[in-house]
């Protein structure tokens, strides 16, 4: 009897230990993927220098700043799953006075270590701060999310010093975005949640939406919910026609980044 017990804790272990992998590996599966590495657009662009930040546990996260200057305003920019943010690069030039960071995820592109909800989001309010103090504290900081990096986004924007927050493709949460597609999964995984919702309300700062109206990934009434929960701010919302991986490659999305890019 104490044997079958102990072989049926024991299985039930692993079990549970496996559905964590899978939950993480569902939330981050760029992380494991292996093939945000190699040369991007930000390898291009030489007003771009390479940069590494290493975290509170010691990984070395790697990616690109702009500098444009001590005291010029700085967006930190986001990427999606699967995504190496040097993909983005092309946005600092909507704002060539503007400073631009562009720094990997844990576990994205050239970065060390395997990524969690916790460990990224307190990477991201960590760089940014260590940047805007390298930077000679800039006039203003403009966060810039896309999809999961929305996630992130939200999350900074609600505790740190920010003038604005764009984000593109964003979610209430991983969770019920998950149980767009798939009902009952994301309810049996543990995996992270990426709450935007719960962050939104402590969000002071103006914030831009882009939502793609064929968005196949995170379905519009994702987007929807999280709107209202900014409570304590305005909220533009700009409708895009195309499908998630292609709103901020459409002109329109250019031209209306550029106009909040450039404001002061």
């Amino acid at each position: 009897m104490f044997r079958l017990f102990t072989t049926l804790f024991f299985t039930l272990g692993l079990v549970y230990v496996a559905a964590c992998l899978l939950g993480q590996r569902i939330v981050f599966y760029g992380a494991y993927l292996g093939d945000t590495r190699g040369m991007t657009l930000a390898d291009t662009m030489p007003e771009l220098e390479r940069i590494r930040f290493t975290t509170a546990d010691g990984t070395t996260l790697h990616g690109w700043l702009k500098n444009a200057g001590p005291g010029a305003p700085l967006v930190a920019v986001y990427g999606g799953n699967n995504i190496n943010v040097g993909s983005f690069a092309g946005l600092t030039e909507l704002a060539p006075q503007s400073s631009f960071l562009l720094l990997n995820h844990r576990g994205y592109g050239e970065s060390e270590g395997r990524p969690t909800e916790k460990l990224v989001v307190d990477d991201a309010r960590r760089a940014l701060r260590h940047f805007r103090r390298a930077l000679g504290e800039p006039q203003s900081v403009i966060l810039l999310g896309f999809s999961l990096g929305t996630g992130v986004a939200t999350q900074v924007a609600a505790t740190e010093a920010v003038n604005h927050l764009i984000l593109a493709c964003p979610f209430d949460s991983v969770l019920a975005t998950g149980c767009c597609h798939v009902p009952l999964l994301p309810h049996i995984l543990p995996m992270d949640h990426f709450r935007s919702d719960l962050a939104a309300p402590q969000v002071r700062c103006p914030v831009t939406v882009f939502m793609g109206t064929q968005d196949r990934i995170v379905p519009n009434e994702c987007t929807w919910r999280l709107i209202p929960c900014f409570r304590n701010t305005r909220v533009q919302l700009h409708r895009i026609d195309n499908g998630h991986n292609h709103v901020l490659l459409q002109q329109e999305t250019m031209e209306l980044l550029q106009q909040v890019l450039l404001q002061r």
